[in-house]
């Protein structure tokens, strides 16, 4: 199984690649739990993504996310969260309704 992207987003346990994955502390203590490894701390990569913002922002659904994670007007271009780079907003409207986990608009096809 895999990290869910909206909450580690560039982890590389994460279901999709990123250019610029991680391995955070996060991922060193789930393979140091299964007991099959033991972690090297001191060299996990820096996570952050979702750093600082509270328990909402994994309680939360994404639409509810403050600043700079939250996005909700298609294909404008600003700075991406961590102002690292230029950055779009991709919500995409699909052909038929998603699955209600995974509604975050009114309309059920986005």
């Amino acid at each position: 199984s895999h990290w869910e992207k909206r909450l580690l987003m560039n982890e590389i346990m994460t279901g999709s690649v990123d250019t610029r994955s991680v391995v955070s502390k996060m991922t060193l203590a789930l393979l140091e739990d299964s007991g099959w490894y033991e972690a090297n701390y001191s060299m996990a990569d820096h996570l952050d993504w979702g750093r600082n913002q509270g328990t909402e922002f994994v309680t939360s659904p994404c639409n509810q996310w403050k600043g700079a994670y939250r996005c909700n007007t298609t294909q404008v271009s600003g700075c991406t969260y961590n102002r690292e780079a230029e950055g779009y907003c991709p919500i995409i409207s699909y052909g038929g309704d998603l699955p209600v986990w995974a509604r975050y608009f009114p309309q059920p096809n986005k």
